[in-house]
Formats: structure tokens, C-alpha cells, sequence
């Protein structure tokens, strides 16, 4: 996954808040994925289209946490979402 590749969430995935945390449906795969405050707040940027770098950038601002650590989490969560096909590189 390269950092600067603009993903968003994949048009056959519904999410729904539970608290402070989300849940997400694939109607394509049948795959629920439950994601915590943080992940929540990266699936609201994706939805808008968002990098690892851009999703990086605007957490930085937002939560108190190294570069470093931050970095690795968002492309630990990225890969699984991809892999549970929850998000969709763009085109262009």
C-alpha cells in the first residue's frame, strides 16, 4: 500500500455508529468489521477520499500521538481494510 494512494470506502459497505465506535456491513462479502473513536474518524475521512498520508497528517492534528506510531497504525488498519475489500483505491 503506498502512502500517497487515495483510497475510500467501498460503495457496497454501510457503517453505523455504536457509541463512539463504528460498524461496517460488506454487502458484498458478508463481512462486519467493528472499528474503535480512531478508526471511526479515518473511515469519516475516507469517505471524502483519503491517503495514508493525508489520514496521517490530519490525526497529527488531532490526537497526541508520535508520527512514527501513528503512521504504522493507519497503514496496519488500511491493509486490513483492503483486505476485507472495506475501502477501494481511487482512480485517476
Amino acid at each position: 500500500m503506498d502512502d500517497k494512494t487515495r483510497y475510500e470506502t467501498h460503495p457496497e459497505v454501510v457503517s453505523t455508529a455504536t457509541g463512539d465506535e463504528i460498524v461496517l456491513l460488506s454487502f458484498r462479502t458478508d463481512t462486519y468489521y467493528g472499528l474503535n473513536p480512531v478508526g471511526a474518524r479515518m473511515w469519516d475521512l475516507l469517505g471524502q477520499g483519503a491517503s495514508v498520508d493525508t489520514l496521517c497528517a490530519t490525526l497529527l492534528g488531532e490526537y497526541d500521538v508520535p508520527e512514527d506510531v501513528l503512521r504504522q497504525d493507519i497503514r496496519a488498519v488500511m491493509s486490513d481494510l483492503d483486505a476485507q475489500s472495506l475501502i477501494v483505491a481511487q482512480e485517476g
